[in-house]
């Protein structure tokens, strides 16, 4: 059985600090302990080669990976790094769930070609709902070694949490309650 440093680390751009300090608290609340959330771990890489360091908590250290997605990720130096070491271990390891995407801008604001055959989860500005999301997958393995049934389960999958969202979102755009 593999054993892993993190549970969980997330990649994010600097301008999107605040999103990951809310994943990282949700994740924490659902009671990850190992969450790798760089500004609370500067320890694993103070004094190190950021560009090796990043990779390897990136490609071997964390069971999952989140990834923040906005339009400022594509343009960071060590997000880029990050993002190559979570691309190859999904490329080395297809029967297993490991990078999750999480969309912070709206859909078509940038472009990221080699996460399209992953689903993706809005972020909505609900960091809890992603970590419960999280905590339903935790060490949850795709069975077979199909890539192109792994991608449809984890595609449906992400489907039904957006079509649960949507659900909420209807509800409670319908109940309006005026605050003075």
């Amino acid at each position: 059985m593999d054993t892993f440093k993190y549970d969980i680390a997330i990649s994010f751009a600097e301008e999107d600090r605040n999103a990951a300090l809310a994943m990282a608290l949700a994740l924490e609340m659902q009671n990850f302990q190992k969450v790798y959330y760089y500004p609370d771990n500067r320890e694993a890489t103070a004094g190190l080669s950021l560009d090796s360091t990043l990779t390897a908590i990136y490609s071997r250290q964390a069971r999952y990976a989140i990834v923040l997605l906005s339009a400022t990720y594509a343009q960071k130096k060590y997000t880029q790094i990050e993002l190559a070491a979570m691309l190859q271990r999904v490329k080395d390891a297809q029967d297993q769930v490991y990078l999750i995407p999480v969309l912070l801008d709206a859909p078509g604001t940038h472009d990221f070609p080699e996460l399209n055959n992953l689903g993706y989860i809005p972020w909505d500005y609900e960091p809890k709902r992603v970590a419960l999301t999280m905590k339903k997958l935790f060490g949850y393995q795709l069975p077979g070694n199909n890539p192109d049934k792994q991608r449809q389960y984890i595609q449906l999958t992400t489907q039904k949490i957006v079509n649960q969202q949507a659900t909420y979102n209807q509800t409670n755009t319908n109940s309006s309650t005026t605050y003075l």
